[in-house]
């Protein structure tokens, strides 16, 4: 089945995740209707699985859309958002800092621009960090109920 339906950007993950599950129970509803065509008992058989609308699918992508910025909101989703994107960073400036050393090692006369720019793209995964940092700060001096 193939739904079609324009989304924002931050939605279409929600959407994509809503067919899967679409998906899923249409498939677990055909295997069910092929198991009770054998001997069954009137009017056990299973009901028939109807794909939801794009509207419904929407919807619920919607919901979930907004279940998740309700979770970030939060204090416990502000610091773990924070300290992902920290990791994120971290992450990234290992990978800069192994490809300057890896150009160093070649040559710094000849990969003198390659380290100078790695400089660069370090600092702005310090201030970065630095951000992340203090994003998780504030979601840990937010009051919280004891």
């Amino acid at each position: 089945m193939f739904y079609t339906m324009q989304q924002p950007d931050e939605l279409a993950p929600f959407v994509d995740r809503e067919r899967a599950i679409d998906q899923a129970r249409l498939s677990f509803a055909g295997r069910e209707a092929r198991r009770a065509r054998g001997v069954a008992w009137s009017g056990l058989d299973p009901h028939p699985a109807i794909p939801r609308s794009d509207e419904r699918l929407a919807a619920a992508a919607r919901s979930g859309l907004a279940a998740a910025q309700a979770w970030t909101a939060g204090r416990q989703g502000a610091f773990l958002c924070a300290m992902a994107a920290a990791q994120k960073t971290l992450a990234d400036a290992h990978a800069t800092a192994e490809q300057a050393r890896t150009a160093a090692a070649r040559g710094l006369d000849q990969e003198q621009d390659l380290c100078e720019q790695a400089i660069g793209d370090l600092r702005r995964h310090a201030q970065s960090l630095s951000r992340s940092l203090r994003a998780a700060r504030r979601a840990l001096a937010e009051a919280h109920p004891l």
